[in-house]
């Protein structure tokens, strides 16, 4: 019990970091507007910075809105059911599916991420061509935290302790 709300804390941090990043995403934006219709500079790097790291917000923060159920369920059925049927039908669905799909997806996401970084590999469709492993490093962290909230909820519906499509678990804090 006491690893699935160590890795939950780990998730709710990514969130909060990645609220942060949406500070900067905003800011560089901002600058943008000024810098290009104020004072006629537009700069290089004002289309890489927010679509890099509002990609990296978006990534960071999937495992949070795992853990505050905050994804598109659609239940019409799931509701009908009985719910231990609910709670196997939840872990059939992340065990099957879900978390053979995200392992495949995180492997050539950290592999990527890895020739990037040894290679120094630029942003070949940006003038700025800034580098790529650090947009790449964001993708596998939040697929790899939003993999670990999938065990974590395998596991809360193992046990049958959070009530499908419910917000709040028993002993389980809210995302923020």
């Amino acid at each position: 019990m006491a690893l699935l709300l160590i890795i939950e804390r780990f998730v709710r941090v990514l969130g909060a970091i990645s609220t942060g990043l949406l500070l900067i995403v905003i800011g560089s934006m901002m600058y943008e507007v000024v810098s290009r219709y104020v004072f006629n500079a537009p700069n290089l790097w004002a289309f890489d910075i927010p679509w890099m790291v509002a990609g990296g917000c978006f990534l960071l923060s999937a495992a949070v809105t795992l853990q505050a159920e905050g994804h598109v369920r659609i239940d019409f059925l799931a509701t009908m059911m009985p719910l231990r049927m609910q709670h196997l039908a939840n872990l059939l669905f992340y065990l099957v599916i879900f978390l053979p799909a995200m392992s495949a997806i995180i492997f050539f996401a950290f592999k990527l991420t890895w020739i990037a970084y040894v290679t120094d590999e630029l942003e070949a469709q940006s003038a700025w061509q800034p580098l790529i492993w650090p947009f790449y490093s964001a993708i596998a962290i939040g697929f790899s935290s939003f993999w670990l909230q999938i065990i974590v909820s395998m596991i809360r519906h193992a046990m049958g302790m959070r009530e499908p499509g419910s917000v709040d678990a028993p002993g389980q804090a809210p995302p923020y």
